[in-house]
């Protein structure tokens, strides 16, 4: 009984060190945990895009707002220098292909 106490204390201590390594507030974790899955996210729509249309490339923004998560994605435009933008600054058939790269992502990883 004492043994198994003591490794669940082992198990604790990591967790709480991991928990002030990030911060030490109670959503911090799953905020890491959400911007770890949608970087990867971005990362897999950014190969369909550039099988649909090589002028587009999503990127994550680098500070995180509480507040502004739709504002998450920039658009960053090949043709016009890299020039990074906010999706909603894009067309109707800019933000279809966008869509499209970004449920094809959902649907592999749903699917594995």
């Amino acid at each position: 009984m004492v043994s198994k106490i003591s490794t669940e204390e082992q198990v604790l201590k990591k967790w709480t060190d991991l928990m002030s390594l990030l911060g030490g507030s109670k959503h911090v974790f799953n905020t890491y945990v959400q911007r770890l899955t949608l970087h990867n996210l971005i990362q897999l729509a950014n190969v369909y895009l550039l099988k649909l249309n090589k002028r587009y490339s999503l990127r994550l923004d680098s500070i995180y707002k509480s507040g502004k998560e739709l504002f998450f994605f920039k658009l960053i435009d090949h043709c016009q220098t890299d020039e990074a933008r906010y999706l909603d600054t894009s067309g109707g058939g800019d933000k279809f292909l966008i869509s499209l790269a970004l449920a094809l992502v959902l649907s592999d990883l749903a699917s594995n």
